[in-house]
C-alpha cells in the first residue's frame, strides 16, 4: 500500500484526488465488495448485475423525507434492533438540528413550531418492531409504511415543506427536492456501498475505488447523494476492514455529533452554496453540536493539511468528489477541553495568554491578538495572531504545529460564532443582527447578487475583519471578548 494512512487522510481532508497521488485501487476487491453488498441488501436480482442508483436507493434502503433531508437507511438494518433504535435516535437529532438552526436564523417570533413537535412526538413512539413492519416488504418511504395518521402526515408534510424551500428565511425553493443523505451503520454497509458507486460510471471507479476507502467516515456522488457511516475504521484496519469501531466510544452522543455536524454543512450547503465565509460556516457547523447536544468533540472540522491557513479554513463533509476521513484526534488535545461546552471559550482564553507572552516576547505588534500553537515532540511554542478570517490574512504555519493549528482554529471558529449570535451586540440584539445576516444572505444567493464581506458590514456597522485593531472588526472584538 503507498503512503501512510496519515498522508492519505490528510490529501482527503484538502480535497485533493487520491488517484493523483499514485494509490492503487487493484489492491483491494471493490467488485467484490459491491457484489456482496448488492447480495447482502437482496439487490442481486435486481436489474442485472448493476443496477442503477435508483433502484438501489428504492428497494436497499428505507427513505424518511425529514425537513430538509432525505434519509435512507438499510432495510435490513431496521429489522435488527438496536440499529433500528439508532436510526430513530438520529432522526430526532437531525429534526432537532433543523429546528435549532429555525430559531437561528428564521423569523423572531410568530414561526409555526407546531408541525415539528407533532413531527417529533411521532418519531418518539417508533418502535422496532414497526420499523421492522414497515420494511417486510424491502425498501420504501416511512412517512407511507409507518401509517401515521392523517394530523401527523398533515404536520410532517409541513415541516418538510418549510425547510425544503427555505419558507423561513424568505426563499422559494422547489418543495420536492431535499438532500439524499444514506446512513451506513457498519464499516461493511458503507465499504459495500461505496465501493458499488464505484460501478456506475469510469469517472465513479476512479473515485471511489482508492485503497483509503476502508477508513473513510463519508463520501457523496457529485452533488446528488452523500452517504455517512456511523462506525470507524478499527485501528488495525488493514487487516480487518470490515469490523467497526463505535463512535460512542468516547462519548455517548459521538455518533449523533459526528451525524449533526455533517447534516449542518450540508444544510449550510443547500442554502448558500459557496456564499458564505469557509471559517464561520464551518464555525456554524461546529457551534450547532454544542448548541444541540451540549458538546462536540466531533472528528470533523479539526483536522486537514497544508502549511497555508487559507487551505484549512474550512473542512467540509463530501468537500471533494470522493470522500475522507480524519485522523484520531487525540484525548488530550488542550482545545477539545471540556469538549466545547462553554462554547471554548475557556481554553482559547488560556491560549490567548500564552500568546500574549510570546507575542511581547517577541515584540511583535498587538500581542494581545496571538495565541500560543505547541507540540508534542517539544516544549516549544508559536504564536499565531490575527487576523484567521478573509482574504486579509496570509500567514504560514510550521509544519510542527499544524496539527495544533488545526484544533485551534476549530474552537475559534465555534466560539466565533457563538459570540456573534449571542454577545456581539448585547443579549437582545445579537440574536437579530445574526437572523439578519443568514436572511440577507440567503436573498443574495437566490437573487445572484450580493457580497458576503458588505451584507457582514451592513448589517452590523463593522467589518468581518481587518489587518489590524484599528479596523475595529467583528474579530477584533472578539478576540477582546475572549480577554474578559
Amino acid at each position: 500500500m503507498r503512503g501512510s494512512l496519515l498522508l492519505s487522510t490528510i490529501l482527503l481532508a484538502l480535497g485533493w484526488s487520491p488517484m493523483a497521488r499514485g494509490m492503487d485501487p487493484d489492491t483491494l476487491p471493490f467488485a467484490e465488495f459491491s457484489e456482496n453488498f448488492l447480495e447482502q441488501f437482496g439487490l442481486s436480482d435486481f436489474a442485472g448485475p448493476n443496477p442503477p442508483l435508483e433502484v438501489v436507493l428504492e428497494h436497499g434502503f428505507a427513505r424518511f423525507p425529514l425537513g430538509a433531508f432525505d434519509l435512507h437507511f438499510p432495510a435490513k438494518d431496521l429489522k435488527e434492533r438496536k440499529r433500528a433504535d439508532l436510526f430513530q435516535e438520529l432522526s430526532l437529532a437531525i429534526l432537532d438540528l433543523q429546528m435549532e438552526w429555525m430559531e437561528w436564523s428564521g423569523p423572531d417570533k410568530d414561526f409555526e413550531k407546531n408541525a415539528a413537535s407533532d413531527t417529533r412526538k411521532w418519531i418518539a413512539k417508533w418502535n422496532s418492531g414497526s420499523l421492522a413492519l414497515a420494511v417486510s416488504n424491502g425498501g420504501g418511504n416511512l412517512a407511507e409504511t409507518l401509517s401515521p395518521d392523517e394530523e401527523t402526515r398533515a404536520a410532517l408534510q409541513s415541516f418538510n415543506k418549510q425547510f425544503r424551500t427555505g419558507a423561513y428565511l424568505g426563499l422559494q425553493n422547489d418543495p420536492g427536492k431535499g438532500i439524499p443523505l444514506v446512513l451506513a451503520p457498519t464499516r461493511t454497509d458503507f465499504l459495500g456501498f461505496a465501493s458499488y458507486l464505484g460501478t456506475l460510471s469510469p469517472a465513479s471507479r476512479q473515485i471511489f475505488w482508492v485503497d483509503t476507502l476502508p477508513v473513510w467516515t463519508y463520501c457523496r456522488l457529485n452533488r446528488d447523494l452523500y452517504a455517512l457511516a456511523l462506525e470507524y475504521a478499527t485501528p488495525n484496519w488493514k487487516e480487518d476492514f470490515r469490523t467497526g469501531m463505535s463512535m460512542n466510544s468516547r462519548e455517548k452522543t459521538g455518533v449523533q455529533q459526528h451525524v449533526l455536524q455533517h447534516c449542518m454543512d450540508l444544510l449550510s450547503w443547500f442554502y448558500f452554496k459557496d456564499f458564505l465565509d469557509p471559517a464561520l460556516e464551518a464555525g456554524i457547523g461546529i457551534d450547532m453540536v454544542v448548541e444541540v447536544l451540549g458538546q462536540n468533540n466531533a472528528r470533523a472540522g479539526g483536522s486537514g493539511a497544508s502549511s497555508a491557513t487559507a487551505a484549512i479554513s474550512k473542512f467540509v463533509p463530501g468537500g471533494n468528489p470522493s470522500g475522507g476521513t480524519l485522523p484520531r484526534i487525540n484525548a488530550d488535545s488542550r482545545w477539545r477541553q471540556d469538549k466545547g461546552k462553554d462554547h471554548f471559550k475557556g481554553t482559547l482564553k488560556t491560549g490567548q495568554l500564552e500568546g500574549y507572552k510570546l507575542a511581547r516576547g517577541q515584540r511583535l505588534p498587538e500581542p494581545k491578538s496571538y495565541f500560543a500553537l505547541s507540540t508534542k515532540e517539544t516544549s516549544d511554542q508559536f504564536p499565531v495572531g490575527l487576523p484567521f478570517f478573509g482574504e486579509v490574512q496570509d500567514k504560514k504555519i510550521p509544519d510542527t504545529y499544524l496539527s495544533d493549528y488545526r484544533e485551534f482554529f476549530r474552537a475559534y471558529k465555534a466560539g466565533f460564532v457563538h459570540w456573534l449570535r449571542i454577545k456581539s451586540k448585547g443579549k437582545k440584539d445579537s440574536p437579530k443582527r445574526f437572523r439578519e445576516l443568514v436572511q440577507a444572505c440567503a436573498q443574495a444567493v437566490a437573487s445572484g447578487k450580493g457580497d458576503f464581506a458588505e451584507i457582514v458590514e451592513q448589517v452590523y456597522g463593522t467589518p468581518l475583519t481587518g489587518v489590524d485593531s484599528k479596523s475595529k472588526a467583528l474579530e477584533w472584538e472578539y478576540v477582546q471578548w475572549i480577554r474578559r
